[in-house]
């Protein structure tokens, strides 16, 4: 009965982590949206900011309250579950499985909901702080549950074969890492060789590529600066020749009107005073109008020489933007990269050195040649390395500056520390 009770017990331990897991999940889901929501800007004047900033708020509120809600709930269930089967005596070790479910809820249920806001990168505060604990009814079932286990019989003998059980397996888990260390190790030989001939023919094969494309692009390049020149002449020409046709034309029309003004002011009788003034005055603005206009073309004259003269400067300031339709119409092959990973010297036959080499082996593979790289932009580009301490990357990164030959070098970039692979 004991074995039916136990088992019945561990069915419904696995049936709450479940749904607890997944209240988790919902959580992270939720938490993510709201944060991808409060990562935008609130119009402060467009008359919805107090509601805006109320219903974030609300949302952050009811997404703590639904975890805390499916923890304490799935405490209450589990209890009521499990609780009846005691009579039937179940072993210690399923009784240790509800007593740590339940602990693992209410530590669950331990939440802080902080909600601020701020304005132009200033605080405004707190819009809302809730912190949420257990109920004391959750911690009086947690407390009975722990007593059942510490007053239980078998209590020392569990205790002994999950530790017993966790050693064989912390030892199996050793050999089995010993085991494949070493596999790894005679395989690392052979692969270097292997990476190494595979490199060079690479290696050949694009050099011959690149210096085919490259000589394409310099013919390519000099015919676009040629006819950048050519184009840029006649646009100068162009723009010269219609201006100033423009103008003449306009200073003749003048120089027309100014001149008829002037026979009709010479035929004006004395007593035609008041036409003499007006027409006086209409020459004296034809004469300023021509006078701009001399001016212009004067202006328009020095503008030509002067673009003439630049147009060697201006194709020469065109060489990015050629030089980039020179490379997207010749594209050069990805360069092959060298096999720096075989490169790496073991450092012992211990299971940690190998392991260390190995990680080693995998930042110099993830590196990109010409990139610079802090500890923090490592672990997050580069997998194998991506849950280790920064204390651990760091010391890595010394040992391949430290190798012989040196593999990565450091440079201090304010007062962050940046590592690019030496070419």
């Amino acid at each position: 009965m004991s074995n039916t009770a136990s088992e019945a017990i561990r069915n419904a331990v696995n049936a709450v982590k479940k749904s607890a897991e997944k209240a988790e999940r919902e959580f992270e889901s939720a938490s993510r949206a709201l944060q991808s929501k409060t990562s935008h800007n609130i119009d402060l004047f467009g008359g919805h900011a107090v509601s805006s900033v109320a219903d974030i708020a609300s949302e952050a509120r009811r997404i703590c309250e639904a975890l805390y809600s499916s923890c304490q709930t799935l405490v209450v269930i589990l209890d009521e579950k499990c609780r009846p089967l005691l009579d039937q005596n179940p072993d210690a070790a399923s009784i240790r499985e509800v007593r740590d479910m339940i602990e693992w809820l209410n530590k669950s249920s331990e939440i802080e909901n902080n909600f601020t806001a701020s304005l132009n990168y200033n605080s405004l505060g707190d819009v809302a702080n809730i912190r949420y604990y257990p109920s004391l009814e959750s911690k009086m079932i947690q407390s009975f549950w722990e007593t059942k286990y510490d007053m239980h019989p078998d209590k020392e003998e569990t205790e002994k074969e999950i530790t017993r059980v966790k050693k064989e397996a912390e030892k199996a888990e050793k050999e089995r890492k010993a085991e494949i260390a070493k596999k790894r190790k005679d395989q690392e030989e052979e692969d270097r060789i292997k990476a190494e001939s595979e490199y060079n023919r690479k290696y050949e094969k694009w050099l011959a590529k690149a210096e085919q494309i490259n000589s394409q692009r310099d013919e390519l390049t000099s015919q676009l600066m040629e006819e950048a020149t050519i184009k840029r002449k006649e646009k100068v020409e162009k723009h010269y020749s219609t201006s100033v046709s423009k103008a003449n034309t306009q200073l003749s029309e003048l120089q027309k009107e100014k001149s008829e003004a002037e026979e009709r002011m010479e035929s004006l009788k004395f007593w035609q005073l008041l036409e003499t003034m007006r027409l006086n005055k209409h020459i004296e603005e034809l004469s300023e109008e021509i006078n701009k206009i001399e001016a212009s073309l004067i202006e328009a004259e020095n503008q030509y020489r002067s673009d003439i003269n630049s147009i060697d400067q201006w194709v020469n300031k065109q060489k990015k933007r050629i030089a980039k339709e020179v490379e997207e119409k010749f594209p050069l092959p990805a360069k092959p990269k060298k096999p720096r990973e075989y490169l790496i010297v073991p450092t012992g036959n211990t299971p940690y050195a190998i392991a260390n080499n190995a990680l080693m082996r995998e930042i110099v593979k993830g590196m990109e040649e010409g990139k610079q790289y802090t500890i923090g932009e490592l672990m997050k580009s580069i997998l194998p390395i991506s849950d280790l301490s920064e204390q651990k990357v760091s010391s890595l990164m010394q040992r391949l500056i430290e190798h012989n030959p040196p593999l990565v070098e450091s440079k201090k970039v304010g007062k962050s520390t940046r590592y690019k692979l030496i070419d």
